[in-house]
């Protein structure tokens, strides 16, 4: 077996007639292109600083445009666009959107494929800044549908505070009003009004305790006068009387206003109204029955120093008014009170 170390294993295929005979390739016109336009990239970013010479925008594209493709019929404009997509996009953007005074459409100098890429670089900023806008839009009405809501929940609480306030000083000033006994025989007046059907022993002892034993009820007398026209506020429904204020007009004379809802019912009319049932005139008593009525009175209570007790209490409450509301004319008000057992200062009358 022939060996050398001179002579390599395949020498007998290196003869003269077959590497002379040996035909060159010649490199496909892509690759060239994409040569050509890398090393023109790589000449204008990639060299040494030193050497380095201001570009200007129009420099830069004038340089890149001079990377153009070969005239060959075999190149077709698809070729062309695929060539250029090798090109780092990164790159070519900086070189259509450099400067802020032109366009990168200007920048293209009329080349179709370059001004092509630069309108949809151009499209793709477009699109990010509608989407910032967009975003901050969401969040600018998000930022005053919240601050509209807290507006409200502070209003509402200011609401609430003042009205609180008002109630406070209400009270401060029933509470400073009345002093001692005087205080304690008006409340305990209201409070045994709302229990008139059912008084237990101690709550009599209070109001002959509290009261004189002559004491003037409107144009009546006697204790006895006062329970029994408290009494016929059991013919009502939901009766509900509620103390708003008590103030000291004199040395012995204390008022005190009133608010007193009511409901007319069946037994109202019967007891109360009985010419509005059976032959009477039904047609108003179908308009009062089932109706709310809600009277403001006041109650003036009178002191006595020597005795310690209240001498006089004079009693009325507005029942004319809601009536007027309620039936829209004198005239029907008129029948209504003509013969009923209640007068317009929501008093008890004998008829």
């Amino acid at each position: 077996m022939d060996f050398s170390t001179l002579h390599p294993p395949n020498n007998h295929l290196l003869r003269d007639d077959l590497v002379g005979g040996a035909v060159q390739c010649n490199r496909r016109a892509n690759n060239a292109t994409h040569s050509a336009a890398m090393e023109t990239l790589h000449q204008q970013y990639c060299s040494p600083k030193g050497n380095n010479v201001p570009h200007t925008r129009e420099d830069n594209v004038n340089n890149l445009e001079s990377t153009s493709l070969p005239t060959d019929n075999k190149t077709s404009p698809i070729n062309e666009v695929e060539t250029l997509k090798n090109i780092s996009l990164e790159r070519l953007q900086r070189v259509a959107m450099k400067g802020a005074s032109e366009s990168p459409i200007e920048a293209t100098n009329g080349n179709p494929n370059y001004k092509t890429i630069a309108e949809l670089l151009e499209l793709g900023e477009q699109i990010k800044r509608k989407r910032r806008q967009e975003t901050q839009k969401r969040y600018r009405r998000k930022q005053e549908k919240f601050m509209i809501g807290l507006g409200n929940d502070v209003q509402k609480l200011r609401d609430e505070i003042e009205m609180l306030e008002l109630h406070r000083r209400r009270m401060s000033r029933v509470v400073l009003a009345a002093d001692g006994a005087s205080w304690d025989a008006v409340v305990g007046y209201f409070r045994l009004r709302c229990h008139c059907l059912q008084l237990t022993r101690d709550q009599t002892h209070f109001i002959r305790k509290s009261m004189d034993s002559n004491v003037v009820y409107n144009n009546e007398f006697g204790i006895e006068a006062i329970v029994r026209n408290w009494r016929f506020l059991r013919w009502f429904g939901d009766v509900e009387e509620k103390l708003e204020n008590v103030k000291k007009s004199a040395t012995n004379l204390m008022v005190a206003t009133t608010k007193t809802s009511v409901t007319i019912t069946q037994q109202t009319l019967v007891n109360m109204f009985p010419h509005l049932v059976g032959d009477g005139d039904f047609q108003l008593g179908d308009k009062l029955l089932g109706q709310r009525l809600v009277m403001h009175g006041s109650t003036r209570f009178v002191w006595g120093y020597e005795n310690e007790r209240v001498t006089s209490v004079i009693s009325q409450s507005d029942m004319l008014t809601p009536m007027l509301h309620l039936l829209g004319n004198w005239e029907d008000v008129a029948k209504v009170f003509e013969k009923a057992h209640i007068s317009p200062d929501f008093q008890w009358r004998d008829i």
